[in-house]
């Protein structure tokens, strides 16, 4: 396929492939099927709908929502308005909000819901770039007294945001609509539709509004901006990470490439399109190869999902896998085996991990059971695949070699760095930031690693992660994380360390598991604070980290351990949109109980 960019791309994607299925999504319970020619027809309603409010060529545009099939038009139709899509993850908290979309200066944002609109409307002072908002559900009114409702262009209704109030009624249109009525409303300043409102007002352009999107998509260039994607940072704000067209495209090629991605497919997604990973492996590369994308309602409901779409491939992080395990690891081998081809499917070619490092032991026991789990490697600043094991060519340990296109190699320090047409153009605003980053064209990652005889690329650690005891001792803690969490009672860990005389950690117990070994201790925690503080139960738990730390050397092994009672939680911050552990920020919560281990 010849395209230089991303709206192009999904455009001749949908022309090849019309009535074929292109999506599939519960709606009332079940799967339903939407295909190619209906995919590009929102797009192009929503796109010149988004023309009709103004948008230029060169903007933003924002996006606060959970994954939905509405998620992935809206990104199509804000590329073909040859715009930039601002994607911001579900969770965040209205201050957050209010940071992204006006250090975005986005010109309008795109929610799901109603508590996705009341957190805009929470920081509305704060947004005066901010011109419009589209909801993908329909809205409710403040609490009386309010003006009449008016009817939206398109049979759609338009909402008043003002007062965000939480206690409120079902809005329903006027029986006789006034003559003239528009499909806004201006409330505040900002300009309130439906998701449904906006499609139907580029509907009513017919060829006129196809035209236009035509025209902005022929000279939309593989260096021009698709999107603006702020990181998840530790301390102080995120950095905005700048993908052009050229960028997303050729990663997704090289997915495409390395995974055997083919039409016909079905691959099972659940990963937050708000992040770089789902956002290029799940939504672009399966529009490149003409794969069916099922959407997995949520994580609590992926093995049903699961078993509804049988697919053939499956993007996940370590996480997921490291739950699959868990509740596998106690059987035969031969059950073991069983167990997980009944969860992942008859149909199952391989699944795919990346976004934190896939611990060894779930890797062998995958692989063991014949079930081929895949690792990769990347960054949001390389729209994000670096690396990939494949199919026919795997090593076990490794995030893979190169993917097609894509330069590696070691600095004198360890730092792997990258090149090639998948490293960011740089960050938004921050020229400081972009020059540290890339140099000489060369993306600096910010981890350790090393690259074998036949090209495989081996992550250790993180440059700032290193732990360095005061007897000058350089630990990497990701190594010790991945040995503690090998042990079956062990759900997760943090290790502590820097500038102390021996290495601590902070561990979270699996107690189904627990309970499984010992019911009287799992029923008897003793919970103070958050922690666990039965001395048999820690004592239990010693025992188990002083044994998988005899693989590493004596100044390495953790001495002590702190029993946390809870997982560590997205909604704390804990972890990231992948489930990745931030270290930094769950060790500056709990440093004081850390340090209280030194005395």
């Amino acid at each position: 396929m010849m395209t230089n960019n991303l709206a192009s791309m999904h455009r001749e994607t949908c022309r090849r492939l019309g009535p074929n299925c292109a999506l599939r999504f519960k709606r009332w319970g079940r799967y339903r099927d939407f295909s190619w020619h209906d995919y590009r027809r929102d797009a192009d309603g929503a796109a010149v709908g988004l023309i009709k409010l103004g948008v230029q060529s060169g903007d933003r545009v924002a996006m606060l929502s959970e994954n939905r099939y509405e998620w992935l038009v809206a990104d199509h139709a804000i590329l073909s308005a040859g715009a930039a899509t601002v994607p911001m993850h579900a969770p965040l908290t209205p201050p957050q909000v209010a940071y992204q979309v006006e250090h975005s200066e986005a010109r309008g944002i795109i929610v799901s819901n109603q508590a996705q609109v009341d957190k805009v409307c929470e920081v509305l002072a704060e947004l005066p770039r901010l011109e419009f908002l589209i909801s993908f559900e329909p809205l409710v009114a403040p609490s009386p007294p309010t003006p009449l409702p008016r009817w939206g262009e398109g049979r759609e209704l338009v909402e008043p945001v003002a007062g965000c109030a939480r206690d409120r009624a079902p809005l329903t249109p006027n029986p006789s609509p006034p003559s003239g009525a528009r499909g806004d409303s201006v409330v505040d300043r900002l300009r309130v539709l439906t998701w449904d409102g906006l499609k139907h007002r580029g509907w009513q352009r017919g060829a006129d509004g196809l035209n236009e999107i035509l025209r902005r998509e022929a000279v939309l260039t593989a260096d021009e901006l698709a999107t603006i994607i702020y990181t998840s940072g530790t301390t102080g704000n995120p950095k905005g990470v700048m993908l052009t067209h050229g960028n997303l495209l050729s990663n997704a090629a090289a997915t495409v490439k390395v995974s055997d991605l083919r039409p016909g497919d079905i691959e099972l997604s659940w990963l937050p399109y708000s992040h770089i990973y789902a956002r290029t492996v799940d939504h672009y590369a399966t529009t490149l190869s003409g794969t069916v994308l099922a959407l997995a309602e949520s994580i609590e409901t992926l093995t049903t999902n699961l078993a509804e779409v049988q697919p053939t491939w499956m993007t996940a992080v370590p996480r997921f896998y490291e739950k699959v395990w868990s509740s596998v690891e106690s059987m035969s081998p031969a059950e073991r085996s069983a167990e997980l081809h009944r969860i992942f499917g008859p149909r199952l070619r391989q699944l795919s991990s990346g976004g934190a490092p896939l611990p060894r032991h779930v890797a062998d026991g995958f692989d063991a059971a014949g079930v081929p789990l895949l690792e990769g490697y990347g960054l949001t600043e390389s729209s994000p695949v670096i690396s990939f094991n494949r199919l026919d060519c795997y090593r076990l340990g490794s995030v893979g070699q190169a993917v097609p296109g894509v330069e590696v190699r070691i600095a004198d320090d360890g730092e792997i760095l990258t090149r090639g047409p998948h490293v960011m153009r740089g960050y938004w605003k921050n020229p400081e930031a972009t020059a540290d980053t890339i140099r000489d064209g060369w993306l600096f990652t910010g981890d350790i690693g090393h690259v074998d005889a036949g090209g495989f690329l081996f992550i250790t650690g993180r440059k700032k992660d290193l732990i360095i005891t005061s007897l000058g001792k350089n630990i990497s803690p990701s190594e010790l994380e991945r040995l503690l969490v090998s042990d079956p009672l062990i759900d997760q860990a943090v290790v502590y360390g820097d500038r102390r005389p021996y290495v601590t950690a902070l561990v979270v117990p699996n107690l189904e598991n627990l309970a499984l070994q010992s019911a009287t201790l799992a029923g008897d925690l003793q919970i103070a604070d958050g922690y666990i503080r039965n001395p048999a139960v820690i004592e239990l738990f010693q025992k188990r980290v002083d044994a998988v730390m005899q693989a590493v050397s004596q100044p390495e092994r953790v001495r002590k351990i702190l029993l946390r009672a809870r997982p560590f939680q997205l909604a704390d911050d804990e972890v990231t949109a992948t489930l990745k552990v931030r270290r930094h920020h769950i060790i500056s919560k709990c440093e004081a109980e850390l340090s209280a281990l030194y005395e």
